[in-house]
């Protein structure tokens, strides 16, 4: 089954609208930083986590690696913890 049905049927309605909800706000947040950044290794390296988790969203149509599959879930929870560890520090500055 793919993962959109998974998660409807694991978390309901309001779980698939939130957790798709984060991945496009990470996407969102990363183009934000990415405009207002100098740093052309930051941006590569935001660029990188933005194709990654449309990749990660396109999987979501077709199989359910990430309701299942531990190492899928690690590598979304890292690309949206630097993505906003980037924001923090993109702030501070």
């Amino acid at each position: 089954f793919p993962s959109h049905d998974t998660l409807l049927w694991e978390c309901g309605l309001v779980g698939a609208s939130v957790f798709l909800g984060i991945i496009f706000y990470a996407a969102r947040t990363a183009f934000l930083v990415i405009k207002r950044s100098v740093s052309a290794h930051q941006n590569s390296l935001l660029t990188t986590m933005v194709v990654t988790l449309g990749l990660i969203g396109l999987t979501l149509l077709h199989v359910n690696y990430l309701v299942f599959d531990l190492g899928y879930q690690t590598l979304l929870m890292v690309v949206l913890g630097y993505i906003f560890l980037m924001e923090k520090a993109d702030a501070e500055t």
